[in-house]
């Protein structure tokens, strides 16, 4: 564990597909992240019952649920997080935030950095709800506490901008320069103009869809070509992820042939994001994250033909690495 002058800082980016979270920091500054499915599954098994899950049993008022990477096997249903504005201060999400809480194994937070997406972030509500219920003494399984000193609140996208920065010196690129970083997430697809390193512009914004709605897209193509119904679209994402078919009724299914016809959700992403932007040609820096950024760099470079457009490879833990460097230079300061 690094502390900088004794004061640990943690983060954690809860967004509706995956919680991403950082579990350690090493004595030389390597950021070690992790992640589980953004899924609480109300249960009313023991520890004995789910013992060998990789998970752990939160209570929320007396409702129990199941969180952690195996959650999947807990409930044979693909729901995830409800996309909608209240989500931070519902029951599951406070099951997922203490889950992470518990998998960082430590007693005492000087700072804990939490991400929001922007749609999110701009009620200014939710952010000191969260910062109230979170800073003090927080309890994560019976018997098992944290003591938190303070909580930031930072927008999902915002993350990237500081992560970027940190990777081959590259602030200088973006000090005092227009940069557009696009997080292209499970669930959400958020774009967050920026001045600089932390000066927000009028042109941010969000739309429902992300990942998951090329996703259904996927499914919707092989179930009018097969007739087979598609309803588990983690099986899909797992089979992009590992450029291999996807198994559905004991046979191999190869998805070349239905992508063309699935990108309606991506294209209309795009499309709204570049209505909102522009032609660009006052950006001096485009930025892609998250776990779609490989499916969505194709349309955001033909809206964007002349620029540069950066991706990084670990794009979809740049956010949650980006809010851990800001939360480290704030502290200090």
């Amino acid at each position: 564990m690094k502390n900088l002058n004794n004061l640990t800082v943690r983060a954690i980016d809860l967004g509706y597909g995956y919680a991403k979270y950082v579990r350690e920091v090493t004595d030389v500054g390597d950021i070690i992240v992790d992640s589980f499915p953004s899924i609480a599954v109300p249960t009313s098994i023991s520890l004995a019952e789910k013992a060998t899950r990789n998970t752990v049993i939160i209570d929320v008022h007396g409702n129990q649920y199941e969180v952690g990477p195996d959650v999947h096997q807990a409930s044979v249903s693909s729901a995830s997080m409800d996309f909608n504005y209240m989500y931070a201060i519902t029951f599951p999400y406070d099951a997922m935030l203490r889950a992470a809480l518990n998998f960082m194994n430590i007693k005492k937070l000087d700072l804990l950095v939490l991400g929001l997406p922007i749609s999110v972030f701009n009620s200014k509500e939710i952010g000191i709800y969260l910062q109230n219920k979170y800073t003090g003494t927080v309890e994560l399984t019976p018997g098992c506490f944290i003591e938190i000193s303070k909580v930031w609140i930072f927008p999902q996208p915002a993350g990237g901008i500081f992560y970027y920065g940190s990777t081959n010196k590259s602030y200088i690129r973006i000090d005092n320069k227009i940069n557009l970083l696009i997080d292209a997430g499970y669930y959400s697809y958020q774009w967050f103009v920026t001045k600089g390193v932390d000066q927000k512009l009028p042109t941010c914004g969000n739309t429902s869809g992300g990942v998951s709605g090329y996703l259904k897209g996927l499914a919707n193509q092989i179930s009018k070509d097969t007739g087979i119904k598609v309803q588990e679209l983690q099986r899909l994402d797992n089979a992009l992820i590992n450029c291999g078919p996807v198994t559905l009724c004991g046979q191999p299914i190869w998805l070349n042939k239905y992508k063309e016809g699935a990108k309606k959700s991506i294209e209309r992403d795009v499309n709204k994001m570049k209505a909102k932007v522009g032609n660009g040609a006052y950006i001096d820096n485009i930025i892609i994250v998250g776990g779609g950024a490989p499916l969505y760099y194709p349309e955001i470079k033909k809206r964007f033909p002349h620029h540069d457009i950066q991706t990084l490879k670990d794009g979809i833990f740049a956010n949650v690495k980006g809010f851990q460097l800001a939360g480290e230079t704030y502290i200090k300061t």
